[in-house]
């Protein structure tokens, strides 16, 4: 697909002003849903945001040229795409089946072992990766300490600026209690922790984290004030627009 550049670069050449904001607002869902982010603000219904957004700064007429541009180039990019691979940027044959599997699956198998299981034998492994953020999938990557009393799990999740994940514990064992906390992986590598940065968890909590830069964020789950009674956690996920995912553990 064009990237932003390149929407820019087309709208100056023609209409003398690049648009940066307009494309940028047109491709700004490509934060959370990856590739399928052109299923959000790249249709007719949203050119009557688009103008009352940024109408004042270009003028109505300029503001539709500019959206329609972006929204040819896509589609060009798209229908050539589809030529040489023979498949869409999403693919719109997936069953029901196969995404509940593929949501169920995926924390635990690679793109290579899903697409070798029978139940995705006829999907590429480039279809696979493609409905995976289709679907708005995220794979976290597990770090656990090696000594058991520390009794602490962490799940490191690659975010971009401004993505937002939503996030539900349940705890049970003991007093039902855990110390639970979301960092900056450089914060998360610290050797201790403010005391401000973590919170207890009694039963159940929801709550809504959103990245303050690129890169690696830490999900801290601590039992480790409790030298004798092991707690279970059950934690599900999802990115904004994603499928919710499902985790559990000990600690």
């Amino acid at each position: 697909m064009p990237q932003h550049e390149e929407h820019c670069l087309h709208s100056e050449k023609r209409y003398g002003v690049r648009g940066d904001d307009i494309h940028r607002w047109m491709d700004e869902p490509s934060q959370v849903s990856g590739g399928s982010h052109r299923d959000y603000r790249h249709d007719l219904n949203s050119l009557p945001i688009a103008i009352q957004v940024f109408g004042k700064t270009y003028g109505a007429e300029m503001v539709e040229s500019i959206f329609l541009d972006h929204l040819k180039a896509d589609s060009e990019e798209n229908r050539k795409y589809e030529k040489e691979s023979g498949q869409g940027i999403s693919s719109k044959i997936w069953s029901k089946e196969e995404d509940d599997y593929l949501c169920s699956r995926f924390l635990y198998l690679s793109d290579d072992e899903l697409e070798a299981n029978i139940s995705l034998r006829s999907k590429s492994k480039t279809e696979i990766r493609k409905r995976r953020e289709y679907l708005g999938l995220i794979r976290p990557r597990f770090v656990k300490r090696i000594k058991a009393q520390h009794r602490i799990q962490r799940l490191i999740f690659r975010l971009q600026r401004g993505q937002k994940i939503f996030g539900e514990i349940e705890v049970t064992g003991g007093k039902n209690d855990i110390d639970f906390g979301c960092f900056t992986h450089q914060r998360a590598s610290a050797s201790s922790l403010k005391p401000n940065d973590i919170e207890r968890v009694s039963g159940h909590k929801s709550f809504a984290y959103t990245a303050s830069v690129t890169g690696n964020h830490c999900f801290y789950f601590s039992n480790s004030f409790s030298t004798i009674t092991s707690k279970s956690v059950k934690f599900s996920y999802h990115l904004e627009k994603g499928k919710k995912i499902g985790i559990s553990f000990t600690i």
